[in-house]
């Protein structure tokens, strides 16, 4: 195993698993960071999308991510905020833009329950993802 360790975040507000090749597993808790070998990321990346779509993503600047085919337009929550403060169009423009797995579906719509937004952009949030605000988790 190799040495060189890459440094990984979970975005998300819910816990990410995964397991190396001789079996361990792990489970990264929502919005925590994890360490992880550099060999062990290449395999994890070639048999599964986590990466690509941005249930984990990189922060170690220096690892070369072009083998590994990863989006490099990860948003962070902040971004998504101030989208939401946006006027409906911009909203709209953006929901339409990056509503491209569950994952981010269920980030935009945890941060927009966060905020109190008038009905129309509820309408758009509820629209785009797939939840309703009115429903219970």
């Amino acid at each position: 195993m190799s040495e060189d360790k890459i440094k990984i975040k979970n975005p998300n507000n819910w816990n990410v698993g995964i397991s190396y090749m001789n079996g361990v597993e792990f489970n990264i808790k929502a919005g925590s960071v994890f360490y992880i070998p550099s060999d062990e990321l290449d395999v994890l990346a070639s048999k599964c999308k986590l990466f690509q779509k941005k249930h984990l993503i990189i922060l170690d600047e220096d690892f070369d991510k072009s083998s590994l085919n990863i989006q490099e337009d990860f948003m962070e929550d902040k971004d998504i905020l101030d989208k939401m403060k946006k006027n409906n169009a911009t909203l709209k423009k953006f929901l339409e833009e990056n509503i491209e797995n569950i994952g981010m579906k269920k980030r935009i719509f945890n941060i927009a329950k966060q905020l109190d937004l008038v009905a129309s952009k509820i309408k758009l949030v509820e629209k785009y993802t797939g939840f309703s605000f009115n429903e219970e988790e």
